[in-house]
């Protein structure tokens, strides 16, 4: 499975290439490259995680010793369970969906003209953004395994 496309791993702020599935597992063995390392995959196109690799798998099983990054070692349970951070303040958690708009124009579009009352519902349920909790930061919240997420979670002491 070479066909001679090269892979490309991103590992923090280090990005090296490599030409086979063998390199990539010899790269593994020597924990240049962990479970939650970016790998773009040249026959899908896109950029994945290590452990979602077929050949790679086996060497991030459950059975061998946890290898994680350093940025989600620090991490506890409750932070890994689809929780999000805030790009603005560095909260980790779930972020409040806020509705945008205003309620107060919601209601007088409703009394004074029905059609523009519902295109206006309709916009402000489908409109939906997730908030940071804590600095109430609109559209700031990444998923916590995103590289930006990593970045900010590797900058906190």
């Amino acid at each position: 499975m070479n066909g001679g496309a090269e892979w490309i791993v991103r590992q923090g702020d280090e990005e090296f290439r490599v030409a086979s599935v063998a390199d990539l597992r010899e790269a593994a063995r020597a924990n240049r490259i962990v479970a939650g390392t970016y790998i773009f995959h040249p026959f899908r196109q896109q950029w994945v995680y290590a452990r979602e690799i077929e050949e790679l798998a086996p060497l991030f099983a459950p059975l061998n010793p946890p290898q994680t990054s350093v940025v989600t070692s620090g991490l506890t349970g409750r932070e890994r369970r689809g929780d999000m951070v805030c790009m603005n303040c560095g909260f980790v958690g779930r972020p409040k969906m806020t509705v945008p708009g205003s309620g107060c124009v919601e209601l007088a579009l409703w009394l004074l003209l029905i059609v523009p009352g519902i295109i206006y519902s309709v916009w402000r349920v489908s409109s939906k953004v997730p908030t940071c909790p804590k600095c109430r930061g609109l559209n700031s919240m990444i998923p916590w395994d995103s590289p930006r997420a990593r970045e900010i979670l590797s900058n906190r002491v």
